[in-house]
């Protein structure tokens, strides 16, 4: 099956730290267009793409094919409110940060659903292999969770950002048990909504990076959990979710843009200025008839929110909100 590129009357391409991308918005996918997408993205060892459905229960497994589109390659239904951080390890198996929230359609607007967050190991066809938990996790809402080399290095151990919770992050072994927690203080800061997490391997000391979005800036643990430095308060937003293309640190920027760093932390250039912190209604509309979709222009980031990067480069994007969009960004 194929998912197909949703049709454009013009062409449009979109630069990033000097290259120059092809802008193609994959058809709205989901079993209600009118729901609230809020899904993560994450690459897998071989390439391919994983991100979720507008219902929050569906996980696609996908790759570019090279026209724009994206071939379906596997469906996965998977025991979450809402698929908001991802994670694959070597073997396929699929780590799920899951909040417990997601915003459902209640007469002309919408309400929250909440079931309980928490962090799941699913395998390939959605079976859980493992869930995270620990007394300091009670009634968090995890956000985003990372692995090391898919899980092949650091003996199997995993990161978790509490971003819509307590905001801290926590270090877990290979077995679920707690190694360490972290809130930032020791940055002279405490973390504000820490919304990302992923393990930066670019050098011969890995660190962990951590999208402290409430702060507007990139902080940089070790992989204990010790505060090493912070940067990007300058050039973001609200910074929210991660990939490496190479040598390149690609960032979302939730308020409307994407965000390029190098291996030394500066900053490479976004796609367009920097934006402002914008309030609700967006990133959804008020019109007569209640909340409704937002006017988007291809071309142009309204809401970005996962990332990934697939085999030859491209770059996938989903967006928060309702019928929100799933865009690939294809090499020219």
């Amino acid at each position: 099956m194929t998912i197909p590129a949703a049709p454009a009357r013009e062409k449009h391409s979109i630069l990033l730290a000097g290259r120059e991308y092809r802008w193609s918005e994959v058809l709205p996918i989901g079993d209600d267009p009118r729901a609230w997408s809020h899904s993560g993205a994450a690459a897998g060892p071989d390439g391919s793409l994983y991100f979720g459905d507008s219902s929050g229960r569906l996980l696609y497994v996908v790759r570019p094919d090279g026209r724009g589109g994206i071939r379906d390659r596997r469906a996965v239904a998977v025991a979450a409110t809402e698929c908001h951080g991802l994670a694959v390890t070597a073997d396929g198996d699929i780590w799920v940060a899951d909040p417990g929230h997601k915003y459902t359609r209640d007469g002309a607007g919408y309400g929250d659903l909440r079931r309980g967050g928490g962090v799941t190991r699913f395998h390939p066809d959605g079976g859980i292999a493992q869930q995270l938990s620990s007394e300091g996790t009670r009634g968090w809402m995890p956000t985003s969770v990372a692995l090391h080399d898919h899980g092949s290095a650091s003996g199997g151990a995993v990161w978790v950002a509490d971003g819509y919770g307590r905001s801290l992050v926590y270090g877990f072994d290979a077995d679920g048990r707690c190694s360490f927690t972290a809130n930032g203080a020791d940055s002279g800061m405490p973390f504000r909504t820490p919304h990302a997490v992923i393990m930066d391997e670019r050098s011969a000391e890995p660190r962990l990076l951590v999208a402290d979005r409430g702060n507007r800036r990139i902080v940089q643990l070790s992989m204990d959990g010790r505060f090493l430095g912070a940067f990007g308060q300058a050039e973001l937003t609200g910074p929210s979710a991660f990939a490496f293309d190479g040598e390149l640190l690609l960032v979302t920027d939730l308020y409307g843009r994407i965000a390029a760093f190098g291996p030394d932390d500066s900053f490479l250039g976004g796609t367009g200025s920097l934006p402002h912190r914008r309030e609700r209604p967006w990133p959804n509309e008020d019109r007569r008839r209640g909340i409704q979709a937002a006017t988007r222009r291809a071309g142009r980031f309204h809401a970005p929110h996962g990332i990934a990067v697939g085999a030859e480069g491209e770059i996938l994007v989903t967006e928060w909100g309702i019928s929100g969009r799933v865009i690939l960004l294809i090499p020219t």
